[in-house]
């Protein structure tokens, strides 16, 4: 039995709230004495945890099978022969993040996520979509760490910062699995691409505010891969047996009827790609 069930109602009342707020105060000790060792840590240019191994990496391990007590990582062969072929389509193909994703389901490959044991309510496994990029734009397999990469907004909810607001910790040692110069490529190529969608979507959302579109400025012909344009295409009237009737939303490429292009180039014959929305 507790002291406190056999006291009158005020003083327990008392008695518990004080032990309450020297549990807080015990609690708030602990949480500055970590973060202060943290960051003590770090300004000597060495990393605390960062939140386990990279994708990639693993664990440095003992024989028994623990974690060794450097906290050291070593390179996963499995994982990091993912990370190279992504960093070869986009550094030496020059792939877009999307062309890379397909090519990574189409082969079957998991997923980080799917490495760490997630999966959908009806048991489906995530995919590779944009996630690719994540990977492209991290430094740490070309042997740099970094820490701070995010702030937290409330609890559970982090946003991420830009990569030029992450803190480099120079005195971490990272095996290296991809080339500095190929990082580089890969990301100079990232970067092309991405600005090149961005801007069409800017622009595309000018025009948008007086005839909407959804995929103005961003969707490319399946045939030749050059950008279409959106048009209106009056539809087939039964009752007139002409095209004379709504006017109907469309993306048409114009490859074959710009006589800008030579002649050999001119040779697209893909159909309007209409839009329901």
């Amino acid at each position: 039995d507790s002291p406190v069930h056999h006291m009158d109602l005020p003083t327990a009342k008392l008695i518990l709230r004080i032990k309450g707020m020297v549990g807080d105060m015990e609690f708030e000790y602990i949480r500055r004495r970590t973060t202060e060792n943290k960051e003590r840590i770090r300004a000597a240019g060495l990393p605390v945890g960062e939140g386990g191994p990279q994708y990639g990496y693993k664990w440095l391990r003992t024989e028994e099978g623990r974690i060794h007590p450097s906290r050291a990582w070593v390179i996963d062969e499995t994982e990091a022969e993912v990370i190279r072929l992504i960093f070869h389509l986009a550094g030496d193909r020059g792939w877009t993040v999307l062309q890379i994703a397909e090519e990574l389901n189409r082969r079957g490959i998991p997923t980080p996520s799917v490495k760490r044991g997630r999966k959908f309510k009806d048991n489906r496994q995530p995919r590779w979509t944009h996630n690719v990029r994540k990977l492209l734009i991290d430094p740490t397999y070309k042997g740099l760490a970094t820490c701070h990469r995010r702030v937290k907004v409330k609890k559970g909810r982090y946003h991420e910062l830009p990569q030029d607001q992450w803190r480099i910790l120079d005195r971490a040692t990272i095996p290296v699995i991809i080339d500095p110069e190929l990082w580089q490529r890969a990301n100079d190529n990232l970067k092309r691409h991405f600005n090149g969608y961005d801007r069409a979507r800017k622009f595309a959302g000018r025009r948008n505010e007086e005839e909407f579109a959804l995929l103005r400025g961003v969707i490319r012909c399946n045939s030749c891969g050059a950008p279409m344009r959106v048009a209106k295409v009056l539809q087939w009237n039964p009752k007139t047996k002409r095209h004379d009737g709504h006017h109907k939303l469309a993306y048409k490429c114009d490859t074959r009827w710009n006589k800008l292009l030579p002649a050999d180039q001119r040779v697209c014959h893909s159909r309007p790609a209409y839009d329901e929305h």
